[in-house]
């Protein structure tokens, strides 16, 4: 829940580094709407916000200018990981618009299906 999110984030502190990857994850979504439908309208918010509250609990703090940098590095990050894996991507595309059942669409991109 997201309250609780926001608790365990205010109780413990990052380096910018060690948010990164997480960064990626929370921007991945709307990243990869926007490669396939050309905007990002069905991204959950809670995405979003979690990337703020990591971003808000790094010490020291990030000024604004490197809040914009980080969402920036986070999204063109997401944006070639995505883009190097096209065929995967695809395929998820693919079962998401068919909905599939999670486990279904895991094995797709793994390889494994």
């Amino acid at each position: 829940n997201a309250i609780e999110d926001k608790q365990m984030f205010a109780r413990n502190k990052y380096k910018q580094v060690d948010i990164a990857r997480s960064s990626v994850v929370c921007l991945a979504g709307s990243v990869a709407e926007c490669i396939e439908y050309g905007e990002a309208s069905g991204t959950n918010a809670n995405d979003v916000n979690t990337l703020y509250e990591l971003m808000n609990a790094v010490d020291p703090a990030l000024t604004p200018e490197s809040v914009q940098n980080h969402v920036r590095w986070s999204a063109v990050t997401a944006y070639e990981i995505l883009s190097a894996s096209k065929p995967q991507f695809d395929k998820l595309v693919v079962a998401f618009e068919s909905g599939l059942p999670l486990e279904e669409c895991i094995a797709l991109i793994e390889g494994t299906d």
